[in-house]
């Protein structure tokens, strides 16, 4: 299964989208109706499910579908395996 084949179930799971509602530039708060609190679970749940860190700056960036699955996409897994919580820790240990 693709991002974007998960992004889509999950929307469909658990904010009760239908298939149909999904387009290819649809946005999350206009098209699809998520709030704040909806998109900030989705994202939460985005760095869980890609094992990708998305910050407070970027999450405001990702309005649509599309731009987020292509945001996952380009984070390479390896990049940052253990998350935002080991992205941090290379980050301090660099400094070091």
């Amino acid at each position: 299964m693709n991002t974007l084949q998960k992004l889509q179930e999950r929307l469909i799971d658990y904010y009760g989208c239908t298939e149909s509602d999904f387009t290819g530039a649809m946005d999350l708060s206009d098209d699809l109706s998520l709030d704040s609190l909806d998109k900030t679970d989705l994202l939460m749940w985005c760095e869980k499910e890609f094992k990708v860190p998305i910050n407070s700056y970027e999450s405001e960036q990702l309005e649509t579908l599309v731009q987020l699955r292509d945001y996952i996409d380009n984070r390479s897994s390896d990049e940052v395996s253990g998350g935002w919580r080991d992205a941090i820790r290379k980050r301090f240990k660099s400094k070091e």
